[in-house]
C-alpha cells in the first residue's frame, strides 16, 4: 500500500526575516520508524499523517497528527500531539510528543473505541474548548472509507492534562436510517441516540474544520466542516479483486455547519 509508513515534511514561513519566502525543511519533520522484526502475516502500518495545529493562548501552538504502527499482528491507529517550538534558526520542533487519550470516545453503537483516524482539531478561545473531528466507527461493510464522522469536544485544560473524557457534540451521516442499517449489517442493537446532521450523501470522509491560520475557529458561533463524499457503487476494477466499493476514488467536497 502506497500510504504505508507515511511521513510529514514541512514548509514554514518566517515573517520576521523574509516576507516573501516559504522555507522547506531540509529533513523530514516527522519520521516514522516501522516496527522491526514484524511477525507474519505482516501487519499494515500507516505511519505519520494528517497534521493539524491549534493555538491555546498562553499554552502556545500545538501540533496533532495520526500515528499508525502495530503491536504483534495488529495495526494500531492513534493520535500524537505536542507543543510546537522553534529553534534559533526558526526551524520547528516537537519536544513533548505523547499519545492522545481516547477516554469517552465511542463508536456508533456506544462501544469505546480503540483507534482514531482522519482527525482534525481546532480551538474555540471564546469557550476555552477544543473540538476534534474523526471517523465514526464502524465503517460500512466492505468499505475502507468511513460512512460517518463525529464531532467531539473537551476543555483546553482537560486535553492538556488528559484529565477529562471527550464528549460527543454531534455526528454527520447520510440520513436518519443510517444507524439502523449499520446495526442490522453488524448484528448489533442501537443503544444510544446521536445529535445528527443528515446530508443525504454517501460516505463522510477526511472531515476538517474551517479555521484561521493559527488553527483556531474563525467564528465562535458555528462549526463549519468540510468533508468528502463518494459514490458507493462497486467498481469493477477493485470489486473483483477486493470485494469492496471504490468510494475513495470518486471524491467530491462538501461543507456543513453546526
Amino acid at each position: 500500500d502506497e500510504s504505508e509508513a507515511n511521513e510529514i515534511h514541512v514548509v514554514y514561513f518566517d515573517g520576521l526575516r523574509n516576507t516573501e519566502t516559504l522555507t522547506p525543511l531540509q529533513h523530514k519533520f516527522l519520521r516514522f520508524s516501522p516496527t522491526v522484526n514484524k511477525p507474519q502475516p505482516r501487519p499494515f502500518e500507516y505511519g505519520i499523517g494528517q497534521p493539524s495545529i491549534a493555538t491555546f493562548g498562553t499554552n502556545g501552538t500545538w501540533l496533532f497528527h495520526t500515528y499508525g504502527d502495530s503491536e504483534g499482528v495488529y495495526t494500531r491507529w492513534n493520535v500524537h500531539f505536542s507543543p510546537l517550538h522553534f529553534d534559533d534558526n526558526g526551524e520547528p520542533h516537537l519536544p513533548q510528543l505523547r499519545e492522545l487519550s481516547k477516554q469517552g470516545i465511542t463508536d456508533l453503537f456506544g462501544r469505546p473505541v480503540n483507534l482514531l483516524s482522519n482527525v482534525d482539531v481546532t480551538y474555540d478561545a471564546h469557550r476555552d474548548m477544543v473540538y476534534m473531528l474523526t471517523d465514526l466507527y464502524p465503517f460500512p461493510l466492505n468499505s475502507r472509507v468511513s460512512g460517518a464522522a463525529q464531532i467531539l469536544s473537551i476543555s483546553r485544560r482537560g486535553l492538556l492534562d488528559q484529565s477529562e473524557p471527550w464528549r460527543q457534540v454531534g455526528v454527520i451521516y447520510e440520513d436518519e436510517a443510517y444507524p439502523a442499517r449499520l446495526a442490522a449489517a453488524y448484528g448489533v442493537e442501537l443503544s444510544m441516540p446521536h445529535n445528527a446532521i443528515h446530508t443525504g450523501l454517501k460516505r463522510h470522509h477526511n472531515p476538517s474544520f474551517v479555521k484561521a491560520g493559527d488553527g483556531n475557529l474563525l467564528d465562535p458561533h458555528r462549526l463549519r466542516i468540510y468533508f468528502t463524499s463518494a459514490d458507493d457503487t462497486p467498481a469493477s476494477d477493485c470489486a473483483a479483486s477486493h470485494g469492496e466499493t471504490c468510494a475513495e476514488w470518486s471524491y467530491k467536497l462538501w461543507v456543513v455547519e453546526a
